[in-house]
């Protein structure tokens, strides 16, 4: 071998032993701050009761039309396959799922593959979802609305273990794509929100704050309730795009944007050119780009209540 390959090999080794120290420290990293999330929450497990804005694929196990197991939803998710989420990518609960150290991407309920070590609350800590109300689960924490209020009615979740409840309001329906479409007096030209429907949004909230603030006082302290406001983030991304890096905010990125969602956005739909500038994937459900935005917003609030 010539003095010049003899270089060129080492060289070569030099290079690859570089990429293979960088692939090294980029884990290390990766599984340090891991670590660190985890030393930093006293949750070991969420379970999530919720509608499409929280579904990671139950409808694919029930008898429904309102599904989203097939392209192009879930685009951007790894491997760009369809998991069932009413989204490209990831929801607000993957966001806070890989914050708090415990999975990237969290299973649906219904997954007949999920074992019991999977849902147990000091196991392997899924976050898991429950696409309805009716669901009863257990955890270390839990997230919802409405059926997750009822359920701590019935001490079902407090029974189960759970000792983080947090409930999450509504947001403002009137800014939704299809209800602008259907109650606009010209959906192609005047694509204002119908406040009329996000007033009512408003008004839920503030009753469900008055209902959760005596909810607590009477489980105290064998759990803490806490209220996410959705209302005003989603509220604020509408009045200024521009501030999230959006440009459009009235129209989905799927189709016409105007009344397209689940099987009427599909493989034969055209798609918006950068959907990170879309507030809404579809007519009705946000893109993941806005859902990470929710979820940056939420990340105060969601440190005190993991910490506490």
């Amino acid at each position: 071998m010539s003095p010049s390959q003899n270089v060129s090999l080492l060289f070569f080794l030099h290079f690859l032993a570089l990429i293979v120290f960088a692939q090294q420290t980029a884990e290390a990293k990766r599984l340090a701050e891991k670590e660190i999330t985890k030393k930093n929450s006293s949750i070991s497990a969420f379970f999530v009761f919720g509608d499409s804005t929280v579904d990671a694929g139950n409808n694919n196990y029930i008898q429904t039309i309102s599904r989203s197991n097939f392209p192009p939803y879930g685009k951007d998710l790894p491997d760009h396959i369809a998991t069932g989420r009413f989204t490209n990518g990831k929801l607000v609960t993957d966001f806070l799922s890989s914050y708090a150290g415990i999975k990237d991407l969290i299973p649906p309920y219904l997954d007949p593959t999920l074992t019991v070590d999977d849902l147990e609350t000091g196991g392997a800590g899924e976050l898991v979802t429950a696409g309805g109300e009716d669901e009863e689960v257990g955890g270390a924490a839990a997230f919802g609305g409405e059926g997750a209020a009822a359920a701590v009615g019935r001490r079902a979740l407090l029974k189960m273990g759970a000792k983080k409840i947090a409930f999450v309001g509504l947001p403002p329906f009137g800014c939704v794509p299809a209800v602008i479409t259907l109650n606009s007096d010209n959906a192609l030209t005047h694509r204002a929100c119908i406040q009329r429907f996000s007033d009512v949004a408003r008004r839920y909230n503030t009753l469900l704050q008055i209902k959760l603030a005596a909810l607590q006082k009477k489980i105290t302290p064998a759990a803490n309730v806490l209220y996410i406001d959705i209302y005003n983030p989603i509220d604020r991304m509408v009045r200024n795009p521009q501030q999230f890096g959006f440009e459009n905010v009235n129209l989905g990125c799927c189709g016409s944007g105007m009344v397209e969602f689940s099987v009427l956005c599909n493989s034969y739909s055209s798609v918006c050119s950068d959907d990170s500038k879309y507030l809404f994937w579809d007519s009705i459900h946000p893109t993941q780009a806005a859902y990470y935005s929710v979820y940056l917003g939420l990340r105060p609030v969601i440190d005190r209540f993991m910490k506490d």
